[in-house]
């Protein structure tokens, strides 16, 4: 049933296209669950899953109270996974020190930083890491400025903090050291975003909202939880992609309809893209998605409700 489940998600898509200090170790629906093997990749197609990492893996939560703006919070994510899921998943990030900035949102900063000065964090803790950050700011629905000790086996192996926009000034605050990277140049052809360069130019994307009101939370949990499993397959093209953060309600999927496939960078900025857009647009309905390039239809995607309340809450991981 829940291959089944799953394969009909995919073929909404498809027939489209034919006719053009706390540990927060997850939610509640986690108890009487198994989530140790959760994760299965076949040809694309990425069954849902819990996209924090094994249980081996933590974060600890300092508070700092400020609040933050929770839009900014999660384009600040979004846009930092597609920057990153395009690189080696299991390789480190470009230095040891990263402040990530977007000029787009200007009122959160994102600081990552790892326990060996000389060592970058591996790609993989930040990705796990941000997976569980951004459900912990959802579980307790409060975005506050928070520190976030990565662990692993015990052992920390980084931080990240989210912190209002200003601290990236005050060396007091950070200390100094830092590399940063923005973020507003992946954020190109988003919009209000004009600045595109022929690298990081997008197809046209046509967006038609239809169906069921998600809402922002689903929408762009379900988003996170799809970058960071398209992160983990190597630089491929795909001729389908499902992808989801099990417990929140929405699917992501995305078929090709030229012969070729979606090349993994390509698919990595779509699907950014496309939360983008709902934010802009403040319309987080059920959405599909039309790619065209030189006036040829190579794409077809978006993401709709979980196809099943099991889905929805967690349960069929039980059983598949």
């Amino acid at each position: 049933m829940y291959l089944v489940l799953w394969i009909g998600f995919l073929s909404a898509f498809s027939s489209a296209a034919a006719i053009e200090a706390n540990t927060v170790a997850g939610p509640s629906l986690l108890q009487n669950v198994d989530t140790s093997n959760t994760t299965h990749f076949n040809g694309g197609l990425a069954f849902p899953s819990f996209p924090w990492g094994p249980d081996d893996f933590n974060i600890q939560t300092v508070h700092l109270h400020a609040p933050l703006p929770r839009d900014e919070c999660y384009m600040h994510a979004i846009r930092l996974l597609g920057n990153q899921a395009q690189e080696d998943f299991n390789g480190r990030l470009p230095e040891a020190r990263l402040k990530f900035r977007d000029r787009q949102y200007p009122n959160v900063l994102v600081v990552v930083a790892s326990a060996e000065p000389n060592q970058p964090l591996l790609r993989k803790h930040l990705f796990w890491g941000i997976a569980r950050i951004m459900h912990h700011f959802r579980a307790n629905n409060r975005y506050l400025a928070s520190a976030f000790a990565l662990t692993w086996q015990g052992q920390q192996v980084g931080e990240v903090l989210f912190v209002p926009g200003g601290w990236g000034s005050r060396k007091a605050r950070l200390g100094s050291g830092y590399t940063e990277l923005s973020l507003s140049d992946f954020a190109a052809n988003t919009p209000g975003h004009k600045e595109i360069s022929a690298r990081d130019d997008l197809p046209e994307m046509d967006f038609s909202y239809y169906g069921v009101n998600l809402g922002m939370d689903n929408v762009f949990m379900g988003t996170i939880g799809a970058l960071i499993q398209a992160g983990e397959h190597p630089d491929q093209n795909f001729n389908q992609f499902v992808g989801a953060f099990l417990g929140y309600n929405a699917f992501i999927g995305w078929v090709r309809v030229q012969p070729s496939g979606i090349p993994k960078r390509l698919l990595v900025r779509l699907m950014a893209r496309t939360a983008s857009e709902a934010m802009y647009r403040r319309d987080f309905h059920e959405v599909k998605v039309s790619v065209k390039a030189n006036g040829r239809h190579i794409a077809q995607g978006g993401y709709i409700s979980a196809p099943s309340q099991s889905l929805r809450n967690g349960s069929a991981v039980a059983n598949s």
